[in-house]
């Protein structure tokens, strides 16, 4: 079991909409996660049936402290930030339409998670003035 309890539920399948679920009614708290499936415990009523017994099967009888989502959500961020660069947006765009949907990054963020994009991830650079140019 390599990686924390977020990266192993994403291993074994669970749906992330769950695992959201789950960070957010125990995320930073220490939580017991008993040795057998039970529909009734609550991390089943918070997160659902298959995360309930994903984590059973693999943490039962243990109490971890239930990871924030921090992590996963500077993820999210790093994804959506690619995702409008891919499309073509410039920085500026790229924060407007990021808190368009909810992720709010500074200008600088999105310079920082640019310059660690693969060249061949990043739209090709056109100056707009080439068009202008005398042609010979």
């Amino acid at each position: 079991m390599t990686g924390g309890i977020v990266e192993t539920l994403i291993d074994e399948g669970v749906p992330m909409a769950d695992i959201e679920r789950l960070l957010k009614a125990f995320g930073g708290l220490p939580l017991y996660i008993p040795k057998a499936f039970d529909p009734n415990h609550a991390i089943a009523a918070e997160a659902g049936t298959v995360l309930a017994e994903t984590l059973s099967a693999i943490y039962g009888g243990t109490q971890p402290v239930i990871p924030t989502g921090e992590e996963l959500r500077r993820e999210r961020s790093r994804l959506e930030v690619r995702r409008l660069a891919k499309k073509g947006c410039n920085a500026h765009e790229i924060v407007r339409e990021c808190r368009a949907v909810g992720c709010i990054l500074h200008l600088r963020q999105v310079y920082r998670i640019l310059s660690r994009m693969d060249a061949a991830d990043r739209p090709p650079k056109e100056d707009p003035r080439q068009q202008y140019l005398p042609m010979t």
